[in-house]
């Protein structure tokens, strides 16, 4: 490739020279460069089963060389042009019902109705509410409505104190001060020490400086105890209820059976369509009097459904070797009740198949295995490893739940901080510093101690 140089260039005394001419000159330049297959076996591996099957319907649809095989025609043909990319399982998805969702706009519409809006207030109100976001805070300033409308900003403020005290109450709230003190009203009109917290030590409360609003509100702990439950009973995201989201279910890509003392490893593809080459294009491409611009189109198909099928076996092949390694790597876990991970990274199964690390990534990304006790995702069984005292490594999902159960059991008055948990870690054993004490309770989700510190 050509590059032109820059007009300096560095000698051999470690100084700047500059170039009187500057000059192009042809240099190497070597990088690995993937062909349109390996690109496509890269996309393939990385999808999880529900992903795949989108894909293979999105390459139904665009590829005529492709379709899927007729149950009656089916034959153990395995020749590069007829494979199968099902296999078989009594195993189904792991679905979740989920109720129907309440329609938002027609409830608060019904209930404006049943509180004698007006006509008026019910157009204000639909606009109102089509701003609302999905946790039921309004997602634009009322001065923008007023705007939009041609109306004063009071009489959208008026309708939007309407709103706010249906039911469920807080909906068209600007913020969660604001949304928790309507349902305090609306749940606990007479909770006066609850509607101060709120309303002038918000701030203090959210990042539990409890001791300090004790002290400057001058009330005693029990009172405090009781408003501190009744403001934890509130909810934050009142429109989670109309929530149209439904949760996708987990479709395990791996299934695993305990055979005596083995694993039976079934890639969940049950569910997928069988693909073959269109027998009638595939003719078509042969016949001397097909044109030449239809043969060279039905080629070029032709090489990207035969890919596509290798690119899906493939992947089929690699992330049953994963998981056979992984469980080969993990016999703790697999075959001990107490099932305690080792440690082991994505270079580990690397090595041990022989394999780029990026191959092993993409085939465990985003997969989940279906064990006897459970469905989990493949990655959870990797762990970084943590050094012990007596030279020994274990897993740091043991340092984790290690942590979880500190926590879990310390005095909630005096929690630990990160300091402290690692020199709890310390004396069992553990060589742990106080930064990975914090990088591994961030990851358990677990706040911080001044968070973690509850009242009397």
């Amino acid at each position: 490739m050509m590059k032109k140089l820059k007009s300096f260039i560095w000698d051999q005394s470690s100084k700047w020279i500059l170039m009187k001419n500057p000059k192009f000159i042809q240099i190497q330049d070597q990088k690995q460069k993937l062909n349109p297959q390996q690109i496509l076996d890269a996309n393939i591996m990385q999808l999880n089963s529900g992903l795949l099957e989108k894909r293979i319907i999105e390459e139904l649809e665009k590829n005529p060389m492709l379709e899927i095989e007729d149950e009656d025609e089916k034959q153990d043909d395995f020749d590069g042009t007829r494979r199968s990319v099902k296999s078989y399982s009594n195993h189904e998805s792991i679905d979740i019902e989920h109720a129907s969702s309440i329609s938002f706009l027609e409830d608060f519409n019904a209930q404006l109705i049943d509180v004698n809006a007006t006509e008026k207030e019910l157009e204000i109100a639909e606009y109102i509410l089509g701003n609302i976001d999905d946790d039921g805070y309004l997602s634009i300033d009322s001065i923008l409505i007023a705007d939009k409308l041609n109306i004063a900003e009071s009489e959208i403020e008026n309708v939007i104190k309407k709103i706010q005290y249906l039911n469920p109450p807080g909906i068209a709230s600007k913020n969660i001060s604001d949304c928790l003190l309507c349902q305090l009203k609306y749940y606990y009109p007479d909770d006066i020490l609850s509607y101060e917290i709120l309303s002038n030590y918000f701030n203090d409360f959210v990042n539990h400086n409890y001791d300090k609003i004790i002290k400057k509100i001058n009330c005693n702990e029990n009172d405090f105890k009781n408003s501190l439950n009744v403001i934890s009973s509130l909810n934050p995201k009142p429109g989670s209820i109309y929530s149209s989201d439904v949760s996708e279910y987990i479709q395990p890509d791996i299934i695993l059976n305990k055979n005596k003392n083995d694993w039976d490893i079934i890639i969940n593809n049950s569910f997928l369509p069988e693909l073959v080459i269109n027998k009638n294009y595939e003719k078509l491409l042969q016949d001397s009097n097909t044109k030449n611009d239809t043969k060279i189109f039905l080629k070029q198909k032709l090489d990207t459904a035969k890919w596509f099928v290798s690119a899906i076996f493939n992947r089929y092949n690699t992330i049953k070797n994963v998981m056979k390694t992984i469980i080969d790597l993990q016999p703790s876990y697999f075959n001990f009740d107490d099932r305690s991970l080792s440690p082991m990274s994505l270079k580990d199964v690397a090595d041990e198949i022989n394999m780029d690390i990026s191959t092993i990534s993409r085939s465990t990304k985003g997969k989940y295995v279906q064990l006897p006790w459970g469905c989990i995702e493949l990655k959870t069984l990797f762990s970084e490893s943590i050094q012990m005292k007596d030279g020994s490594h274990v897993s740091n999902t043991i340092v984790k739940n290690r942590i979880r159960d500190i926590v879990s059991f310390e005095d909630k008055q005096k929690p630990l901080n990160d300091s402290q948990i690692a020199d709890v870690l310390n004396k069992e054993g553990y060589i742990v510093a106080r930064r990975t004490v914090a990088k591994y309770r961030e990851s358990l989700k677990i706040s911080v101690s001044r968070l973690r510190k509850n009242i009397l």
